[in-house]
């Protein structure tokens, strides 16, 4: 017995993305969320559960969509980088240019808008649901990158636009995997 629980220490021990997986903004999150420039949201999964767990029977059905979406939601971790005038984190810029190159992740869709450039990117498990959509946002010398993980359907994300009023993905026709 003690053999045994001594092999799954030493396995869980070495394999520690496997027990607490990493996303992409985990380390920019550690390294610069409460630095001063900087805004960090962090909402983990017992919110989400909270939230998917309200009783919404006298509800808008675009409220009990939302609810629906969340249930598939187990986190959001959001840094917003807004510096003083005339100051630039460079580091942290290159940082968030570089998200978009990782390895595994897959860009569903960006917008290039004058100085403004939008991207959606995702990582997907073995049988197609996202994992995690990574959201970065540049313009100028300000930055926003957003991870949202679970077990997504990529309906959610057009579920959630239309509950916040947000047409433009109903273009997209995104169906339930």
């Amino acid at each position: 017995m003690k053999t045994l629980f001594i092999s799954l220490a030493v396995v869980l021990f070495l394999q520690p993305d496997k027990v607490h997986p990493q996303t992409a903004i985990d380390n920019l999150y550690e390294k610069y969320a409460g630095q001063e420039g900087f805004t960090s949201i962090n909402i983990n999964p017992d919110m989400f559960k909270m939230i998917s767990g309200l009783d919404m029977s006298d509800s808008s059905e675009k409220a009990k969509e939302a609810q629906n979406a969340m249930e598939q939601i187990t986190g959001l971790k959001m840094l917003v980088y807004e510096p003083e005038e005339g100051e630039t984190n460079e580091e942290f810029m290159e940082e968030i240019k570089s998200l978009s190159k990782v390895k595994g992740y897959e860009e569903m869709m960006s917008v290039n808008e004058g100085d403004e450039v939008v991207k959606f990117l995702t990582k997907k498990g073995t049988d197609g649901k996202v994992l995690e959509m990574l959201m970065i946002v540049l313009e100028d010398d300000e930055a926003v990158v957003m991870s949202m993980t679970g077990d997504m359907d990529l309906k959610i994300f057009t579920e959630i636009s239309k509950s916040l009023g947000v047409t433009e993905m109903d273009d997209l026709n995104i169906k339930s995997e």
